[in-house]
């Protein structure tokens, strides 16, 4: 027996042949502990404003806007606000620009104008001049026209009793508004329309400018200058 085992060892180292041991089994490591994700603490932060009040911030932050905003606050307007169907955008910004901007495109939210023409017919000695001292406004005040849109102090009463209540009571102070002076500049354009069932661009300015069906002298001067700035305003925007 021990002359077997030294010719086995002397064959194997002859012809290189070696037993091998089986390689251990790998150890199996233990997972890594999971760590909770660290969660940042945000400040908690305040409402922000609606894309529309955005854009009339940002319009008025200077003290002066332009029709192309005018166009473009207008058409968020009318998209958010049902009672403003009928009412147009590009409209509206040349219309800012003929009643505010001096047929500019840089018009003015703090502009007014006197009309002693509509108080005259519209405002002395009728029932609007004591509804006007009612609500705390003079016969003067009720005839002059506010803001973007130039539009009558008492002519906004009347918009707001016909259901164009977005942006309050109507006063001089409001309507010189940026928000304001285009609600009810649309509101008028809108009033117009659901009156008088027509949609026609010029009836619908002439209308604005000098009472609805208001076709003279007056109204087609406005009108011409209206089409003029529109015109300058379609490639602007």
């Amino acid at each position: 027996m021990p002359v077997l085992r030294t010719l086995n060892a002397l064959l194997n180292g002859l012809f290189g042949v070696r037993q091998t041991r089986a390689a251990p089994a790998a150890k199996t490591l233990p997972a890594p502990r999971a760590v909770p994700p660290v969660v940042p603490v945000t400040p908690a932060l305040s409402p922000q404003p609606t894309t529309l009040e955005k854009m009339v911030q940002n319009a008025a932050r200077d003290g002066r806007i332009s029709a192309v905003e005018v166009t473009e606050i207008s058409n968020r307007m009318i998209q958010q606000f049902s009672e403003l169907k009928g009412a147009n955008g590009l409209m509206a910004g040349a219309m800012a620009m003929t009643e505010s901007g001096g047929n500019t495109v840089w018009v003015d939210p703090n502009a007014t104008r006197f009309e002693p023409g509509f108080m005259r017919r519209y405002i002395e000695g009728k029932a609007a001049e004591a509804y006007g001292r009612l609500r705390g406004f003079s016969a003067k005040q009720l005839a002059t026209s506010y803001g973007i849109g130039q539009v009558m102090l008492q002519s906004a009463i009347e918009l707001y009793n016909r259901g164009y209540k977005r942006f309050g009571y109507p006063s001089p102070y409001n309507l010189q508004k940026v928000d304001a002076g285009i609600y009810f500049l649309l509101a008028a354009q809108a009033d117009i329309v659901k009156r008088s069932g027509r949609t026609n661009e010029s009836f619908v300015v002439m209308s604005y400018n000098g009472g609805i069906g208001a076709n003279n002298t007056q109204t087609q001067n406005h009108l011409r200058k209206y089409l003029d700035n529109k015109e300058t305003l379609k490639g602007l925007v």
